[in-house]
């Protein structure tokens, strides 16, 4: 490789079985991230597909896959200031022959960060973050208030967030 170049990968194969299904489901899983530094900046670019236990993110809707894309850019500004950006679109599919009632969604995440590493001890952070959730159903339909709480998180929403940190080493 040329030198400032980075590229990693991985690939993965799985079967999934269940009593609900007709047929098992294959899976393929993929992971692809590549980087690059030229003079003080660096880009990243990634892509990834993989199966996952929405259990494990507090509410089990089942199984699911997701494929997302992201990237970003980095540069010190000067050696005690450094500004980075960067995105990402992910989207979630319920897997086939999952007993699952999850709706398709994706989301879009965008967003930029600038620090400054004040003294040896103290640093500061501002960030903004832009998140876009779109789901291919609307889950507030129906009269079962249980259902719709249960389900809120997958309306249609948009959030922007800014967040000023100051951090203390000591």
């Amino acid at each position: 490789m040329p030198s400032g170049i980075s590229v990693s990968g991985s690939v993965g194969y799985g079967l999934f079985d269940s009593d609900t299904a007709s047929r098992p489901t294959h899976l393929f899983t993929a992971s692809l991230n590549a980087s690059y530094q030229f003079a003080r900046g660096i880009v990243a670019v990634g892509f990834f597909q993989d199966v996952r236990q929405t259990a494990d993110e507090g509410q089990d809707f089942g199984l699911v896959t997701t494929r997302a894309a992201h990237g970003s850019f980095s540069y010190p500004i000067t050696p005690f200031i450094n500004a980075s950006i960067h995105a990402e679109y992910s989207r979630n599919e319920p897997l086939e022959g999952n007993n699952s009632t999850i709706p398709s969604s994706s989301i879009l995440t965008a967003g930029a960060n600038l620090g400054w590493q004040i003294t040896h001890w103290l640093s500061a952070t501002l960030a903004y973050l832009y998140i876009d959730r779109k789901s291919d159903e609307d889950t507030r339909i129906g009269s079962n208030p249980i259902e719709i709480s249960q389900n809120t998180f997958l309306q249609n929403s948009t959030e922007n967030r800014v967040t000023l940190t100051i951090t203390a080493t000591f």
